[in-house]
């Protein structure tokens, strides 16, 4: 089977630690995941070769502010 990835692209002036949580239809936490960020162009990747089709919720956030919040279908 194909992989399927989605790519986030984030610029930063500073480096920090980025938690990337994915919540079903249900709104329930299905992966948590720890980037470490750096000064400047970063892209991190989700693989979602694995996931059950279906509705699900992709936020990103430092340890002050929710930078992003996408709501996925995968079928």
């Amino acid at each position: 089977s194909s992989s399927k990835k989605i790519s986030a692209h984030i610029n930063t002036n500073k480096n920090e630690e980025i938690v990337d949580k994915v919540y079903n239809k249900l709104r329930e936490i299905q992966i948590i995941k720890h980037y470490n960020i750096y000064t400047g162009k970063n892209t991190l990747q989700l693989d979602m070769k694995n996931w059950a089709n279906g509705i699900y919720y992709i936020q990103l956030q430092n340890n002050t502010d929710n930078l992003f919040m996408y709501k996925l279908i995968k079928n």
